[in-house]
């Protein structure tokens, strides 16, 4: 525990012994291990304390609060993962039109003829706006272009709100 005393003007820490204090710590290690990926993923409550005599935290105990352990078999020369973004926005006119040409293709464009910036806020939510009980898509694009909803169906396609 720490005392500041301000009473004359100024401020003065003072460290009141012993200390205790205890810190929230979040584990991860990831690695792989006889054909194996493996993720371990732990949060920890950790309690330190210092004496008077030193500056130096000493770990005192740890508790485990949760621990999380995946694996999964490591596959040599493929993907996990795959992209299906373009067959997802298959029946959007906008994505090949809007979205797909990226922002090189738009700074040109959008700062010649209106003198607007691509700087901003751009990126991407995902919610269920209506109430369906489906995640939805909402993308901001970056400044001069329009940020679009894209609602989600039950067969995996968006549509343009």
């Amino acid at each position: 525990m720490f005392f500041i005393d301000t009473s004359n003007n100024s401020a003065i820490l003072y460290k009141l012994s012993p200390c205790f204090t205890e810190a929230i710590t979040l584990l991860e290690i990831v690695g792989e291990n006889n054909n194996k990926i493996i993720s371990i993923k732990s949060t920890w409550k950790c309690y330190w304390e210092w004496t008077e005599q030193s500056n130096i935290l000493k770990l005192q105990n740890i508790k485990p609060i949760n621990y999380q352990l995946s694996s999964s078999k490591k596959i040599e020369n493929q993907n996990l993962f795959s992209d299906c973004t373009e067959s997802i926005f298959e029946g959007v006119k906008d994505f090949k039109n809007q979205f797909n040409r990226g922002s090189n293709y738009w700074a040109s464009r959008i700062e010649d003829r209106y003198g607007l910036s691509l700087s901003g806020w751009q990126g991407m939510a995902m919610g269920d706006a209506n109430g369906d009980g489906i995640d939805d898509i909402y993308v901001c694009e970056p400044g001069g272009l329009p940020n679009k909803l894209f609602i989600s169906k039950k067969n995996g396609e968006l549509i343009d709100a």
